[in-house]
């Protein structure tokens, strides 16, 4: 057993790493031990937790393969056209990505959530593009996405109200996100504004909402960030 020199929790396994802050770790003496077993703040087991994940993500992996194979095959054999075989391959390599993000120790909700959505994202756009590029996907999805990324926010920072502050730094990448549809319009690659518009004073609306509501600490967040 060891325990955490930042966050003060105490590990069961011989990791080198502590799963929260991927501080570094020391080992306390026998008797300490002892005692500290009958506390409530050990960690559990994390290298088992892990090598169940690892398992999962090797299966997850050979699946995507073994699909994106046969998906392949099955669009030669029909045509020629890959079509099918590219939708089918990403999106398979899609979920392992999302699985993969989602077992990481040492990423945050928001580190998560970001990437899977803007992942998901971009393999509509892929599908937009071997269905005929119709724009569906810069029209719709990717405003859409910032939006559902602007309440994914809103809600951490309501519960975790302490520490709502750090969030800031999300909101202005929202807002930098949201400009890309917005420019996109510009020479008409996005040929429908309503959503992007709206995707961006939403972003922009809850960055500034944050900075006025929350006052002084929000204020110090930016310097420090920012060195402003």
């Amino acid at each position: 057993m060891s325990r955490c020199v930042h966050c003060g929790v105490y590990v069961l396994d011989d990791t080198e790493y502590c799963p929260l802050c991927r501080g570094g770790l020391e080992v306390p003496n026998e008797e300490d031990e002892k005692r500290l077993r009958e506390k409530v703040n050990i960690f559990p087991d994390v290298a088992a937790e892990m090598r169940r994940y690892s398992l999962l993500k090797r299966i997850l992996l050979f699946i995507a393969i073994a699909g994106s194979a046969a998906a392949l095959y099955f669009d030669l054999g029909n045509g020629g056209r890959l079509d099918f075989g590219i939708i089918t391959t990403l999106g398979l390599f899609y979920l392992v990505a999302a699985v993969n993000l989602l077992t990481s120790l040492n990423i945050g909700v928001v580190g998560k959530v970001i990437p899977m959505i803007l992942l998901g994202v971009l393999y509509t756009m892929i599908i937009d593009i071997c269905l005929g590029f119709s724009r569906w996907s810069l029209n719709f999805v990717f405003p859409g996405a910032i939006i559902v990324l602007d309440f994914v926010i809103v809600v951490l920072m309501i519960v975790n109200n302490s520490d709502f502050q750090s969030y800031m730094v999300f909101e202005i990448i929202m807002i930098l996100l949201s400009l890309i549809p917005l420019l996109l319009s510009l020479p008409g690659i996005v040929t429908f504004r309503i959503p992007s518009i709206i995707a961006f004073f939403a972003s922009l609306a809850m960055f500034l909402g944050t900075l006025i509501i929350g006052g002084r600490a929000a204020r110090s967040e930016m310097r420090r960030r920012f060195h402003l």
